[in-house]
């Protein structure tokens, strides 16, 4: 008797559900969430070599690793169906890198339900390198503010601060993505516009057929476009273009 395809998903409960619409045909696992992660007690990225990252199996995920690699021997097929998302991607490209890649193939379920299932693993997707590379991102930066930050918190604040008994955290990606947002603030409040002129006309080729002409010279000489401008003084701060006033506009064209 052959062996049956072995499908994995995160959730037990999941695992459970999709078995049964699947009338036990899969030998369904799960994976329980992440089986891999940055190292513990080391920064595990390389930031002088492009951010390359380090990872590690999880310790309480090796007895399922060692489980899932004895279950790919004997499977025909491996299935991952983790969710449709950053981090079940990235889970999906953890998992596959644990088994036979020629084994592998990636469902989507997008509903828990009879049909969708059935409709799911009908379509068999590559998985996604651009999502993977998105949670990873992610995690590169939570490990760099707090890895790096958090420390700072501890000899500071909660060696000041002696009601605090808990371990303090810089945060995670979301310190980063506020900073981001401040900047841009700050930005935009310091940020002065300015007004200048260009002309946009609609012609016609030989061909009766039309289409739009922008002025890019004036007399051999370029118009200024909105980055020639000082975004915090709104002057002009490239001398070899012209920025047109209305005075200058309506003197040129509409006269």
């Amino acid at each position: 008797m052959s062996e049956k395809p072995l499908l994995i998903v995160e959730s037990p409960s999941k695992a459970i559900t999709i078995s049964r619409h699947l009338g036990g045909e899969y030998n369904v696992i799960a994976s329980v969430g992440h089986v891999k992660d940055l190292p513990k007690n080391a920064l595990g990225i390389d930031i002088e070599n492009d951010f390359k990252i380090t990872l590690e199996v999880l310790p309480k995920k090796r007895s399922f690793i060692k489980e899932l690699k004895s279950l790919a021997k004997k499977a025909p097929n491996i299935i991952l169906a983790m969710d449709p998302d950053r981090e079940g991607e990235a889970i999906a490209a953890h998992i596959a890198s644990e088994i036979p890649s020629e084994k592998i193939e990636r469902v989507l379920f997008t509903e828990i339900t009879k049909t969708g299932i059935q409709e799911g693993i009908q379509t068999r997707h590559p998985i996604d390198v651009k999502l993977v590379d998105a949670q990873v991102t992610r995690r590169i930066i939570d490990r760099l503010v707090g890895y790096k930050i958090s420390p700072i918190l501890w000899a500071t604040l909660q060696h000041n601060l002696k009601f605090v008994t808990t371990t303090l955290s810089a945060g995670r990606v979301q310190s980063a993505a506020v900073k981001i947002l401040i900047d841009r603030e700050r930005e935009r409040a310091i940020f002065k516009a300015a007004t200048f002129f260009n002309l946009k006309a609609l012609l016609l080729n030989k061909g009766n057929e039309e289409f739009i002409a922008t002025l890019f010279k004036l007399n051999e000489q370029k118009l200024a476009s909105s980055g020639d401008f000082d975004k915090t003084t709104g002057k002009l701060n490239n001398k070899k273009v012209i920025a047109l006033s209305k005075s200058q506009f309506a003197t040129s064209f509409l006269l």
